[in-house]
């Protein structure tokens, strides 16, 4: 294989590849010769690998340009000006694409574009999410951590590959692979090895994703030392922690991660419906003087760094069990009202087992909360309580 194109972009083939799809890589037609004469060897300016680049390439422009992942290309051989030409239509699954006229001039375009330099790096990662099961890499942090993925240069079933960041994303050079224009005696081992690396280097990725490893290339490093990362490269951090009780509301690590980066204060933290724990849990919340409210199953409020994100952790680790043998009187509130319902609890004498937290954001609603025994009757306190605040209020 080479790396000088052997082939020249004239304006007449330009129009060729932009209108027809048909490109300057072509094989001589060779006449039938008569029994016993020599068959020569059709001239050729490409070889498989060849081919194989430029489908690599062409897939990941119309990834881009399409925003689509089920987007392929079918080549094949068409006979233009006495030689069998390479023609490339794009796939839409396995089914030939029925393009209008704009999307027309877009494939042209781009399959110029994939002509006009050497055909020698192929694309293993482009500029598109990455899908392993249920969990999916945005292209964003892909293309953050590319530029860290390594291949040293090795031999492996007679082909030798060489890494780079290019233009197109992660793409790979295939020396020997095969190492002349004719396909005679060459075999197709560099795709092999190109799925093999397309696979480790995907589960790597997959690997640092849910570990949270992010690129940091703002000057300023805030949240590294409060959230606990380390530097591994460059400017690529890896968090020193796990914990799947502060990041699971984020979907994992990595959106966690990035969150603090961005400056967010505020973490949620799921602690279900159970009103017993609501009521536990903002009370010792109220203790370590953090500012909360309750919404969807989530406990909301701001913490400054791991040590005390974890504090809060396990202070609703604690009160999940411990709450179970107790029940509560609810009463939904607004802030107006909050201090004369105190009040009326404070003079029936059950300050100590009230408690009031806000439940929207804004603070317009509250949940005010008597912690009663299992045996009480909610309903009576609720209307005893009630009318005490009623006759209060006139």
């Amino acid at each position: 294989m080479t790396s000088n194109k052997m082939y020249k972009l004239t304006e007449s083939n330009k129009h060729l590849v932009v209108s027809k799809f048909i490109t300057p890589l072509f094989r001589e037609i060779i006449n039938v010769p008569k029994p016993g004469d020599f068959v020569p060897i059709p001239k050729q300016n490409y070889n498989r690998y060849n081919l194989f680049v430029l489908r690599t390439r062409l897939r990941a422009l119309l990834n881009k340009v399409w925003l689509r992942d089920d987007v392929d290309v079918e080549i094949s051989t068409v006979a233009y000006s006495g030689k069998m030409h390479i023609k490339v239509l794009p796939l839409n699954g396995s089914y030939k694409s029925t393009l209008n006229p704009r999307q027309r001039n877009q494939f042209g375009k781009m399959l110029l574009i994939t002509l006009k330099d050497p055909l020698d790096y192929c694309v293993v990662f482009s500029e598109k999410d990455l899908v392993f099961g249920e969990t999916r890499i945005p292209k964003s942090w892909v293309m953050s951590v590319l530029p860290y993925l390594k291949i040293p240069l090795e031999h492996k079933s007679n082909i030798y590959i060489k890494s780079r960041i290019g233009k197109y994303g992660y793409e790979l050079l295939c020396y020997g692979a095969p190492n002349e224009l004719s396909d005679e005696h060459n075999n197709d081992n560099y795709a092999l090895y190109y799925n093999f690396v397309q696979e480790e280097l995907g589960n790597l990725m997959l690997k640092w994703y849910l570990a949270g490893r992010i690129v940091i290339v703002s000057e300023s490093t805030r949240g590294v030392r409060e959230w606990k990362l380390r530097k591994v490269e460059g400017d690529l951090y890896k968090p020193m922690w796990r914990d799947g009780r502060i990041t699971k509301s984020y979907g994992g690590m990595y959106n966690f991660i990035l969150s603090r980066i961005l400056n967010e204060t505020d973490i949620k933290l799921y602690v279900g419906n159970n009103l017993v724990d609501y009521h536990l849990i903002a009370k010792g919340v109220k203790t370590l003087g953090i500012d909360t409210y309750f919404g969807n199953h989530h406990i909301h409020l701001s913490v400054s760094d791991l040590k005390q994100a974890q504090n809060i952790t396990d202070l609703v680790d604690d009160v999940d069990s411990f709450g179970v043998r107790k029940k509560v009187a609810i009463f939904k509130i607004s802030k107006p009202h909050v201090s004369t319902y105190v009040t009326t609890l404070h003079n029936l004498d059950l300050k100590d087992f009230t408690f009031y937290y806000k439940v929207d954001l804004l603070g317009y609603s509250y949940y005010l909360s008597v912690l009663l025994a299992p045996d009480v009757n909610e309903q009576i306190i609720i209307n005893e309580i009630k009318n005490l605040v009623l006759k209060a209020i006139n």
